[in-house]
Parts: C-alpha cells; structure tokens; sequence
C-alpha cells in the first residue's frame, strides 16, 4: 500500500509539473523537439548516495522538448521523456566453490541477485576431516526488464544561436519493473533523478546531443532493501525540430 501511494502521489505531481510547464510554454514563442533517445550506463558503484554494485543498464525512447525561454545567449528548454526498453542486469550469485586436498568442489547457489560483488570467501566448509576451507562465490548475472518514464525534467543550453550547444540537463521520474530492482525485497517501482552536461549539434531541422550524465534510482525506502543504484551514463538523442 504504501508504494502504491507514492506511485500515485507522485504521478499526480508529474501531471501537475508537466501542467503547468505546458501553459507556461504556449505564452512563448519557442521551438519544439520530438526524437528518440538511448542510454547505457556500462557499470555502476557508490557515486554519491547509491551502494548497488555492478550493474548495467540500456534504455531507449522517445523524448519530447519545449522552448521556454532564451535569447542570443542562453535557452531553457522543458524535456520529457520515455522508456519502454528498460533493461538492467544485476550481479548473481550462481554457485559457490572451495579447494579440499587440491580439488575443486562446486555447488550451485540459489541465484539471488547481490549488493556487492567481491572475492572474499561466504563461508567455510569442512575439510575432510583436516582444517575447514574457505568457500568461494561464482557470480552471474540476471536481467530484468522495466518501464521507465522522466515526465519532469529541464535543460539549459549556451550558445543559443550557434550550431554547436553546450548543454546542461536534470530529470526527474520513475522505474516500474516486473520485480523487484536492484534485489530481491526491495521494490518493483523505484524514483529516479538524473543530471549532467553535454554537447548538441543543430543541423537543419534536425539535431543530435551526447551527454553523460549522474543517474540515481532508488525506491525512498519504500521497500525492506534501499541499496539505491548509482551510475555514469552516456545518452544519446536525435531529435527533430519544429518550429
């Protein structure tokens, strides 16, 4: 229940925000941008707030952008956007080893999905009758698939009247995955936040952006796990543009 309420709290300020900035827009004279977007964050590890070790992340869709305001200079843009391809994939421990009299014994392992991923030993097992042995993991990993929508976001772009624009972006919106992210007994609907820099190149009516930017997801402790996942990631945007 208490997920299902900061869902729904939190849709209703996405279509409140998405509202607002909206009409702010139709009072301005702008340009308008619908294209298609993709990310990949190759790794992920504790960047800021997020503890989740090791796991990758590709998206792709759709992305919606208006002009707010700008001049010679600067522009303001209101973006969206949404993901139907969400896929992340998460360490796993798949089996367990140890070394007794110089041979090695598996045993595969339940196959749940970790934290943190490192060699040390889970255990010790006995070691036919002499010291006990250190056992070891073996890890894998899994994929999950999900959903993902940034209805809240902004960008500010410099050189407004060049055909190269540096550029600096925030989003804010959620993840509805088919289980629980990033472990097991955490959440399957998790908050996400983004920002950083990048660059576009305008082109006739049409443009491209690369950026890399400081993703966070978490689930605000709405589940019993909260490791939050922290990552680095590259998007890539090809947009046209309406004016």
């Amino acid at each position: 229940m208490r997920i299902k309420n900061l869902a729904i709290i939190f849709l209703s300020l996405c279509f409140l925000g998405a509202f607002g900035v909206s009409v702010l827009a139709q009072e301005l004279s702008g340009r308008q941008s619908c294209g298609i977007s993709s990310t990949f964050a190759p790794d992920s590890s504790h960047i800021l707030i997020g503890d989740a070790e090791q796991r990758r992340v590709w998206t792709a869709g759709l992305e919606y952008s208006r002009r707010l305001w700008g001049n010679g200079s600067f522009r303001l843009d209101y973006e969206g956007s949404v993901a139907p391809f969400f896929q992340e994939r998460d360490p796993t421990l798949v089996a367990e080893y140890s070394i007794i009299a110089g041979y090695r014994g598996t045993l595969p392992s339940s196959g749940e999905r970790v934290i943190y991923v490192n060699n040390d030993p889970v255990g010790m097992a006995g070691g036919g009758g002499g010291a006990p042995v250190p056992v070891y993991p073996i890890y894998g990993s899994t994929k999950t698939y999900a959903f993902a929508m940034s209805p809240i976001g902004a960008r500010i772009s410099g050189f407004s009247s060049h055909r190269l624009q540096p550029t600096f972006s925030t989003d804010l919106g959620m993840v509805f995955s088919s289980r629980d992210l990033p472990v097991d007994d955490s959440a399957s609907v998790n908050f996400l936040f983004s920002f950083g820099p990048g660059v576009e190149i305008l082109r006739g009516n049409g443009a491209i952006r690369l950026e890399y930017l400081y993703r966070h997801m978490s689930n605000a402790n709405s589940g019993y796990n909260n490791p939050g996942v922290d990552s680095g990631v590259f998007r890539l945007t090809l947009s046209r543009l309406r004016r």
